[in-house]
């Protein structure tokens, strides 16, 4: 089982949104938590590490997994529009 970190922004956006989206994140982390690569997780290219991202409705959860720490590493939730600027 993994350990979720969340970056700064990530954390911003999970105060400032409804509850009840907040809450369907958490459930979607608590799955990456057990299975870091569900069947709909994407490579996204253009950063400097490996980033996958996986889909929540109309948002995106980028993230980052380290085995060596068994760490996964949220980098951005954001709505699926503005998540590769």
């Amino acid at each position: 089982m993994f350990d979720v970190v969340l970056n700064n922004q990530a954390r911003k956006f999970l105060k400032s949104c409804p509850a009840i989206l907040s809450g369907r994140f958490a459930e979607k982390m608590e799955d990456l938590r057990i299975q870091p690569f569900p069947t709909d997780t994407k490579r996204v290219f253009g950063f400097p590490d490996k980033v996958f991202r996986v889909r929540l409705g109309d948002y995106r959860i980028l993230y980052q997994v380290d085995h060596a720490r068994n760490v996964l590493s949220v980098i951005r939730i954001e709505h699926r529009g503005h998540s590769y600027d």
